[in-house]
This record gives C-alpha cells, structure tokens and sequence, in this order.
C-alpha cells in the first residue's frame, strides 16, 4: 500500500504556537449541537473517538486540517463556528499582506505581538534564558515571512512575463563542490535559457538602520565564492532581493564600474504590492546583462 500523500490545505496560514485544548473543545462541543456524538461524527465522516479525544482534550497534538474541514462543514448553522475559529484555536492564524482589507491577522501583527510579550514580562534578552524563545521567535517568524513575500512575489512575476518556474529542493539551493553556501531560496526557470541560465538562486535582505546593511557585503562573499567556483558554468544566476529602493540605489551606485563574467544582479521588490519594482544586473564584461522583469524605471 502506498504512502499517504501529505496536502497542506491551507497554505496561507502559518502555525504560531499550540493549539489550544480547551477554546477547541468548546468550539466542537457548540459545532456537535443537540447531535450525539456518533451522529456528530458520522456526519463529519471520523470516528467517534476523534471528536470524543477532542471534546475532552485527550489530543497531545493539534488536530489534523482534514479533521477541522470537515467539523467546520458538519457545524451547527447557529453555533456560529467557523474555519477560520478553529483554525486559530488549533493554533494557525493567516498570513496577509499588512493593511490588507478583512485581514484576520498581518505579518507584522504577529512578530510585534510575540515582541510586546516579550516587553509586558519584563523578559531581557538573557543568552541563558530559556524566555529568550520569545524574542526568537519573533526573528525566526520575521525570517520566514521575508522569504515567502520574496519568493511568492518573484513566482508571480515570472509567470506574469510568461515564464515556466519551479521551486527548486533544499538539496539543490548549495552552490555546487565548494557547499559554501545555501541560498535563501531557488527557482528554476526557462528566463534565461539562451544564455544558459536555468537555475536561479536568492538571497533574501529587509531594510534596516543604516539602509542595507550586509548587503553590499553579502554579494562581495558571493563574487569571492565565483571566482573560486562560477555559478554560470553550472546554469546559475544568483540574486540579493531587497525591500527599499536606497538599498539597490546604493548597490546600483557601488558596482557601477564592475565588469563580471558571471550573472548577479539586485532585484527590489514591493512587498505590498507583491510585485518586482526593479533589478539592477551588474554590468557583464560582454555586456549581455538584462532583466527579464517588465520594470518601469522610476529613477
């Protein structure tokens, strides 16, 4: 018998925490109505004992998203549960552009709220503590949804110019021999085949104090790990996103001058907006660089 296929049914929702046991076993309890428990669980198509554990809060773990589906469709009309309740009692809450009309929660909403925790408890930021989870958390979930605006941005606007894409697997985003580095993400494309690109690696960066800081360095690294090994000669472009226009104004103004034989460029993004704003190509010795990105140039 084959293995199951895993289907993350709700791509658009991250989880921040536990589920909690109690809020779901209300919300089950109100969604069962006058309905026995047999009843209740026939209509949701599980057994018994699912709905029991979580009625009674015997789950250790949070419920499957299958299992929420179909208590959502089978809920009493005048209960008032929803998917969207019991997704966040089992500790999902949805990730939206900030601003967003209708939005249930926005990126930032999350991390400054893990924050605010942090601050209302007086938690400093001591290396030995084990509360430092909370201010770690907020960085690592800062990180994450970074890396999804840029990738989902970047996906779409590919597709928008009419290009094939595919994400590219953990295995396959280290630069070849050298495994020096993992980018951020990777997508595989027909872009820029005839120059014979098909691979396409990212390096995600956010706009700080100090414009973009790590920025100019992080593609310094990168030329130094070409010039060991080319990223071109194994069908590869590599590119730092970024967020603010002072940051690819900046880059744009440093390599001026450069004249490369690998493709690097600097690609801004509106992560708004979700679309690319600009990409500044570093300047190729044959002088064969260009964006494949329909950008208007605002400058």
């Amino acid at each position: 018998m084959g293995r199951k296929k895993i289907t993350n049914l709700f791509p658009d929702y991250i989880r921040t925490g536990k589920a909690d046991l109690e809020v779901l076993s209300q919300l089950v309890l109100s969604a069962k109505g006058e309905r026995s428990m047999n009843d209740f669980a026939n209509e949701c198509g599980v057994n018994t004992s699912t709905i029991s554990r979580i009625i009674n809060m015997k789950n250790t773990t949070a419920c499957s998203d299958e299992v929420l589906v179909a208590i959502s469709k089978a809920a009493d009309p005048n209960s008032g549960v929803t998917l969207e309740k019991l997704l966040a009692a089992n500790g999902m809450v949805k990730l939206v552009p900030a601003g967003t009309e209708g939005a249930v929660v926005s990126p930032s909403q999350i991390v400054f709220g893990l924050a605010d925790i942090a601050e209302e408890q007086n938690i400093e930021p001591d290396s030995n503590s084990s509360n430092t989870f909370l201010r770690n958390a907020a960085k690592t979930l800062t990180g994450y949804m970074l890396e999804q605006n840029y990738r989902e941005t970047l996906q779409n606007a590919f597709l928008m110019n009419g290009y094939f894409v595919e994400l590219v697997s953990y295995e396959n985003m280290i630069w070849p021999r050298t495994k020096h580095y993992m980018a951020d993400f990777a997508i595989r494309t027909n872009a820029l085949l005839e120059e014979g690109i098909d691979t396409w690696l990212f390096e995600c960066k956010s706009y700080t104090a100090g414009i973009g800081r790590g920025t100019i360095s992080k593609m310094n690294q990168l030329f130094a790990m070409a010039y060991m090994e080319s990223p071109r000669e194994h069908g590869i472009k590599v590119s730092v996103v970024v967020n603010h226009v002072a940051m690819i104004e900046q880059a744009r103004e440093y390599y001026a001058g450069c004249r490369i034989r690998d493709y690097f460029s600097f690609i801004l993004i509106d992560p708004v907006n979700r679309c690319v704003k600009d990409e500044f190509c570093i300047p190729r010795i044959d002088g064969t660089e260009k964006s494949v990105f329909k950008v208007q140039d605002g400058r």
